[in-house]
């Protein structure tokens, strides 16, 4: 996201909505108000989060709808104000798609992490142990600990909470299993 472009369609949009309320007679200073806010947010460098990007857009098309309500949709403004709307939503998009701001949502698999991945992969570590195979139980040990860091940062970047409670809840059995490999 351009943050300089972003200042600018700000700029536009509080231009288009002062032009419609000198030209219609219609009062948006509440959009206005809030365009501004980002507008002076961006300038000392704060991020702006998609949600504020979204309610703007909203509330730009809003005006927009009332506006071809109320002069027809052949309103010099109109086009305008629906491609500054359509930029918004584009910006705010493209803010989703960063790690920081994409939600916490859990996947619809994430409960096959535990059932095909760790749980045989403890029965076997129980099995090496129980055989009396030391040895390769703690190398079956040092791989489970691996694959389990490395699903806990998958499910993390993922921003999977089911699939990251169970990554991170799997090194406690693990951990026992340790205790009983280990020599004393």
């Amino acid at each position: 996201m351009n943050i300089s472009e972003l200042i600018s369609w700000l700029s536009l949009i509080i231009r288009d909505l002062e032009t419609a309320a000198a030209e219609y007679g219609v009062n948006h200073t509440d959009i206005v108000h809030e365009a501004t806010q980002l507008q002076v947010q961006l300038c000392r460098g704060k991020q702006v989060t998609p949600a504020q990007l979204r309610a703007l857009s909203a509330r730009l098309w809003g005006a927009r709808m009332r506006l071809a309500a109320q002069y027809g949709q052949d309103a010099p403004l109109m086009n305008d104000l629906a491609f500054l709307s359509n930029c918004l939503k584009y910006d705010a998009d493209r803010l989703n798609d960063r790690w920081r701001y994409r939600e916490w949502i859990s996947a619809a698999e994430s409960f096959v992490l535990p059932l095909v991945f760790i749980i045989p992969l403890l029965i076997a570590l129980c099995y090496m142990m129980k055989s009396g195979n030391s040895g390769g139980a703690e190398l079956c040990a040092a791989l489970a600990g691996a694959w389990c860091t490395g699903l806990t940062f998958l499910c993390l970047w993922a921003k999977d909470p089911v699939g990251l409670f169970w990554s991170l809840y799997s090194f406690i059995p693990l951990y026992l299993l340790w205790c009983d490999i280990s020599p004393a």
